[in-house]
């Protein structure tokens, strides 16, 4: 019956060790994903950016043909 308990404890703590290294790559891969959606956020936006002043780079070139035509 010692034996019985003592392997159960001993079971007990390889599983605990376990769950603690699996949380550990579970936080240290949250923080990763944190990084990425914060890059891929800014990214957005500087394309974002560029993209409108491309919109209104180009009305502006179609406003200033119509223009040269009158």
């Amino acid at each position: 019956m010692q034996q019985e308990l003592a392997r159960h404890q001993m079971l007990l703590e390889k599983e605990h060790d376990r769950f603690g290294e699996i949380n550990q790559d579970r936080q240290r891969i949250e923080q990763d994903l944190k990084q990425i959606k914060d890059r891929h956020a800014k990214k957005k936006e500087e394309v974002d950016s560029q993209m409108r002043q491309s919109i209104l780079f180009n009305r502006l070139r179609k406003k200033n043909r119509r223009i040269k035509y009158y």
